[in-house]
């Protein structure tokens, strides 16, 4: 059972992209919980996610805390998906490249972004947003961390995702395993040097760039060059896997105590996801649900913070009950994901034909 085709990699896919709404709608300051080491390494942060474990609500607090692992995912599955679908190509097809998924992207953004912008018309607060929303639409947004940043924040994944597309056009042939490890190697010692010295601003941008994830993105592209030979090995029956899975959850947990563990956080969360993918291939009527799911990840991310509005605002004065809040903003996040597919397949139709 191949988890990684690109049928079956779309229950990795719907596993990240519950795993990141969830983290997005949980750790708002609304409902008091723990905030994430996503951007920078905060021990304080991970010791009050230790501390809240016993005091109740202990997925909401794992998904708020860890929710984010979600990300290095999809960098994984975009490396790998890119090293596989494309070959290293010539300038003229690179610019057709880059063209073609800068338009993917602008065009999925485009809609949640004009809702938004409409949203602060009625409220009479248009021109100080309105530089920061366009700011998505460039896809650079990534590099004006934390300086320019609003809401809907998670927007900033479609410039990291451009990012990658632009190194794989430009210089996918130049990423043999040599270079690969070379570059990881030097990413992630930027991450800690700027963790280290205690540097958050630089750390934020540094992390919200291709330069944050690129071991990651590396990683994927690696795999896809390695794949029969990793995968001949990773063959283990249903209890193997559930027992890696449980053990690289335990590691994802523990390795945020210490930022020298913290920095390969995501390489523990994608095997995480890995044997947890492999699990629900082996239970087909979930397969198919992760699936579905998966197949509509790149919606439900842009319509989950519209979801999210209207929750927070019309539902949570109403509603006490966390579960329930949390029940409908899923629903209607997926709700709105398969109205917005039908619209994105239209606008792609007509600009793109």
């Amino acid at each position: 059972m191949d988890i990684l085709s690109k049928q079956n990699s779309k229950i990795l896919r719907g596993l990240a992209i519950l795993a990141i709404v969830l983290h997005n709608f949980l750790h708002l300051e609304q409902f008091g919980l723990s905030a994430e080491n996503e951007m920078s390494f905060s021990a304080e942060k991970a010791l009050a996610f230790f501390d809240s474990i016993g005091n109740g609500h202990f997925m909401s607090q794992l998904f708020s805390f860890l929710g984010w692992v979600g990300v290095p995912a999809f960098v994984f599955l975009t490396g790998y998906g890119s090293a596989m679908s494309l070959p290293p190509i010539n300038s003229r097809e690179s610019a057709i490249y880059i063209k073609k998924n800068f338009l993917k992207l602008f065009l999925l953004m485009f809609p949640a972004v004009m809702f938004f912008v409409v949203g602060d018309v009625l409220q009479h607060n248009i021109w100080p947003q309105l530089a920061k929303r366009a700011s998505y639409l460039t896809l650079l947004a990534n590099f004006v961390y934390p300086w320019v940043k609003c809401s809907p924040g998670v927007y900033w994944y479609f410039g990291l995702t451009f990012q990658y597309y632009l190194l794989w056009s430009l210089f996918g042939r130049y990423m043999n395993g040599r270079n690969l490890l070379g570059w990881s190697i030097a990413a992630l010692l930027g991450t800690y040097v700027l963790s280290l010295f205690d540097l958050p601003d630089a750390l934020s941008v540094y992390r919200h760039c291709f330069t944050g994830w690129f071991f990651i993105f590396a990683l994927g592209v690696w795999m896809a060059k390695n794949k029969d030979v990793v995968m001949s090995k990773m063959n283990f029956p249903w209890w193997g896997e559930l027992l890696l899975m449980l053990l690289m959850a335990v590691l994802v947990v523990m390795m945020n105590k210490w930022l020298t563990t913290w920095l390969f956080v995501p390489l523990a969360a994608l095997a995480f996801f890995f044997f947890a993918g492999k699990l629900i291939l082996r239970l087909r009527p979930l397969a198919s649900v992760f699936g579905w799911i998966g197949g509509l990840s790149a919606c439900i991310f842009v319509a989950h913070p519209i979801a999210r509005t209207f929750i927070i605002r019309l539902l949570k004065p109403h509603v006490s009950n966390l579960l329930l809040l949390v029940l409908a903003f899923l629903i209607l996040s997926v709700l709105l994901a398969m109205i917005y597919d039908k619209l994105y397949t239209w606008l792609k139709a007509k600009i793109m034909s």
